[in-house]
């Protein structure tokens, strides 16, 4: 069991052991392993010189499935999501956990020691895939061809940015106030499937750090939706995020990009910080294919207090700090 100077005892033997914020000689003990602390976040709080604003996590709101379309939306994987619904992110919580994110091993450095999240988390509060084949592609493609054949309709060149396309297209398109006619084909309604689920892609597991691009590679991806079922999409979701966390740890970023919303709910589901109570769910619609519910769907998405973000951060720093082992 390593000890830090301040008395407390870490649970990992030989984990490199942070301080508390509160010490006069902050920082790590040993940075052989820890190399990157001159650049990383958690310096300046440290030093007492951050602006204490939090970071701002990329989410947007995305509409409600059609009923018609739900059946393509079950065979492609992606319902679980659908049930989760749109919980608002808690950037002071998530800004706490970032700031104890290290890029070199890819771990949540508390004073108890190391946590990460797993693909066993994805799959179990996500609902996502993590087995099969990874999520991979060209960006070499006649992006026209494929939005006409995959989508029905093209984008004109003014509404996407070479190979990624503005997410205010697809809600204009496929959104609740233009949803497919009477009697649609099935055809028509696999569409409007692939439409809501890059709309997905774009607004809760991939998205981007500035604006609402959402990139045009997962496009042909969705061509069988019952081959997009096969992919590891759990697993995409969880590099996307620890790439983001890698880029957020480091320097002064304001926005970050990944899926805030696997955090979140892994942070409530592993750490009694700043979590809301659970709610009570509704009984299944009965579908004859509908999958069971994620694990993050028992989550009430209203906060149970009333903080402003800097005071939350603050809030969470502290109580972070204060975890014990058991």
């Amino acid at each position: 069991m390593a000890r830090t100077r301040g008395g407390r005892s870490s649970s990992h033997s030989g984990t490199p052991v942070v301080r508390d914020l509160r010490e006069d000689r902050p920082g790590p003990d040993d940075r052989s392993i820890l190399y990157m602390q001159a650049n990383h976040r958690s310096e300046d709080v440290w030093r007492r010189q951050d602006t204490g604003v939090p970071i701002r996590f990329r989410q947007h709101v995305f509409w409600s499935l059609d009923a018609r379309v739900r059946h393509y939306v079950i065979q492609a994987g992606f319902y679980g999501i659908t049930q989760i619904g749109n919980i608002k992110l808690d950037n002071g919580l998530l800004t706490a956990l970032v700031e104890r994110w290290r890029r070199e091993t890819h771990t949540f450095h508390f004073r108890v020691g190391e946590m990460t999240i797993t693909l066993e988390d994805v799959a179990i509060l996500l609902g996502l895939r993590v087995d099969g084949p990874a999520v991979t592609g060209t960006g070499i493609y006649d992006w026209d061809d494929v939005m006409l054949r995959l989508l029905g309709r093209v984008a004109l060149s003014t509404e996407r940015e070479g190979a990624s396309l503005s997410l205010s297209w697809l809600v204009l398109h496929f959104g609740e106030n233009n949803p497919p006619i009477d009697d649609a084909p099935e055809e028509v309604l696999q569409q409007y499937a692939r439409a809501y689920i890059l709309a997905m892609f774009g607004s809760i597991l991939f998205p981007a750090t500035t604006g609402d691009s959402i990139p045009l590679i997962f496009l042909p991806l969705l061509a069988d939706l019952r081959q997009t079922s096969m992919y590891s999409w759990g697993g995409a979701v969880l590099a996307c995020l620890y790439r983001n966390l890698c880029r957020g740890c480091m320097g002064s970023a304001r926005t970050i990009g990944g899926c805030g919303l696997l955090l979140q709910l892994w942070s409530w589901e592993r750490l009694h910080v700043c979590r809301p109570g659970m709610r009570t769910l509704d009984p299944p619609a009965g579908l004859p294919d509908e999958p069971p519910r994620p694990l993050g769907a028992s989550w009430r998405g209203n906060r149970t207090y009333r903080r402003s973000p800097r005071q939350v951060l603050i809030f969470a720093r502290d109580e972070l700090d204060q975890q014990e082992p058991h």
